[in-house]
């Protein structure tokens, strides 16, 4: 599979269906389905549904996706502006799933997407099973959270940020807007729709030096002459993830309808 035989990942996709369920494809982050400065580009991925949840990983890897075809060329599509999200036509195997797709009527509308709104995102971030001691088993993870920053030149056209907990794995997984909360204009609101808001496509990943009471912690290599300071990456500082709107997800999903 491209430059490694042998890789892992775990990702999060959702299903869209533009047209009631005549069509799917599945979203996810770019990064998911290639991946260069990492070195993967993978010629099919392992799919699993939330049918699947009960049986561990070592039971089941799910349904085979291909992403290239029997010459190299991909399968899926990106947006041309660089956005990291893809998609792909979806397996006829994947057909009987229509009830996990996310239609159109589901994306987010200009009075969702505001600062302070209340979120829901779901992916799967991880092995979940030292936790709770079931080895193997793998499952959606849910987080509530809030929109902590949108563009004010267009919230519902440009990325986003929540504050969530976004987590590596995360990747590709679905963001919705819940109705009880606060409005868009300063009111407290109880219920209403659940809106799609977007894909994730990272958390927001800093270097922080290292302190241990009080001191910076120094390291000394070899090959240097003077101590190092130690520095860690912090996953997701304050929580913040940055999210890819809907409106780009029906921008693709619908290049992708028009040449099928």
């Amino acid at each position: 599979m491209g430059d490694k035989k042998v890789f892992s990942v775990i990702g999060t996709g959702v299903l869209v269906t533009p047209d009631n369920g005549k069509s799917a494809f599945l979203v996810t982050a770019k990064h998911v389905f290639d991946e260069p400065s990492q070195g993967w580009h993978p010629t099919e991925l392992r799919v699993r549904f939330s049918s699947q949840e009960n049986k561990s990983f070592s039971e089941e890897l799910g349904s085979t996706l291909q992403l290239t075809d029997p010459k190299g060329a991909n399968l899926w599509s990106a947006l041309p502006d660089g956005s990291d999200i893809a998609a792909i036509p979806a397996p006829s195997d994947f057909k009987g799933l229509m009830t996990d797709a996310i239609g159109y009527q589901d994306f987010a509308e200009s009075d969702d997407v505001y600062d302070g709104a209340t979120v829901f995102v779901f992916g799967y971030p991880g092995d979940v099973s030292p936790l709770i001691g079931q080895n193997g088993l793998v499952r959606a993870i849910t987080r509530s959270g809030t929109i902590a920053w949108t563009d004010p030149t267009g919230p519902l056209d440009n990325a986003l940020l929540l504050d969530s907990n976004i987590l590596p794995g995360n990747s590709g997984g679905p963001a919705f807007k819940v109705p009880t909360g606060l409005t868009k204009y300063g009111s407290f609101s109880v219920g209403g729709r659940v809106a799609f808001l977007g894909i994730v496509t990272a958390d927001l990943s800093e270097y922080y030096v290292v302190t241990a009471d009080g001191r910076v912690v120094q390291l000394q290599f070899p090959d240097l002459p003077k101590p190092s300071i130690a520095q860690v990456g912090v996953v997701g500082i304050g929580g913040l993830g940055r999210v890819e709107p809907a409106s780009k997800v029906k921008k693709l999903v619908d290049s992708l309808l028009s040449k099928n």
